[in-house]
């Protein structure tokens, strides 16, 4: 049997891997909502961009994710 070293760094498990990342995944689509009565395409261009996104959802898998 191949001994896994890496298993002692381990402090969650792949489930909760998944979990931690919907999280994110929902908390930064909330957090990207337009205010309220606000539209969503601004000029012809949406409120936020991919970019907005992916970097919101970055900041909440590194800080949002502690217990709730």
């Amino acid at each position: 049997m191949k001994t896994d070293y890496a298993a002692q760094c381990r402090f969650f498990t792949a489930e909760d891997a998944v979990r931690i990342a919907l999280k994110a995944y929902y908390a930064a689509a909330r957090a990207l909502d337009p205010p309220p009565g606000e539209p969503w395409m601004l000029d012809g261009a949406p409120y936020v961009t991919p970019t907005d996104f992916a970097e919101t959802f970055s900041g909440q898998v590194q800080g949002g994710w502690g217990p709730s």
